[in-house]
């Protein structure tokens, strides 16, 4: 018998090419007791396709996770508020003005270090007025950044203030 047709089905089932069609030929074909030794090989996946097919949850199964359901759904959920230090609340502003200040101070020192190393023809004329030009400069960002961190602590301890009312009622 010429099991050419099997063989191509088989081919374009390795190569991921079989229709459901197809697939169920084979399923069927292996399923038969009389197959050829050369494809003797192929059966048992086919058979255990077929098996596994109409396999399924066991009904223990199904009530161990219907009765963990239940427990779940009879626990009630409990919201307590949570008490945040001023400290704590403040903390990542701190966190951001030591990175502001750290950077303007590698900016400063690099600059510093750049115009120490100058060759004498590119030396500033006025080295003094350029570094009061630069002190000045400094001073004024950093005036800026300690005004931007005052005005979002003065807005954050609003925030608290208005709603610490809030949690003590939650705790009553």
């Amino acid at each position: 018998m010429d099991y050419k047709y099997i063989e191509q089905l088989l081919e374009r089932y390795w190569e991921c090419e079989t229709s459901v069609e197809e697939e169920r030929i084979l399923r069927s074909f292996f399923s038969q007791s009389d197959i050829p030794c050369h494809l003797q090989t192929y059966a048992p996946l086919f058979r255990y396709q077929e098996t596994s097919a109409n396999e399924g949850l066991s009904d223990e199964w199904k009530n161990r996770v219907a009765v963990l359901a239940e427990k779940e759904s009879d626990n009630t959920l409990r919201v307590t508020a949570k008490r945040i230090s001023l400290r704590r609340s403040l903390s990542p502003l701190f966190k951001a003005a030591a990175m502001i200040a750290m950077i303007v101070s590698v900016g400063v020192a690099v600059e510093h270090a750049s115009t120490y190393n100058m060759p004498a023809a590119e030396t500033p004329r006025t080295p003094m007025v350029n570094t009061y030009v630069r002190t000045n400069q400094v001073q004024n960002i950093m005036e800026q950044a300690a005004q931007s961190i005052d005005a979002i602590r003065t807005a954050q301890a609003d925030t608290i203030r208005q709603s610490l009312p809030l949690m003590i009622s939650e705790e009553d």
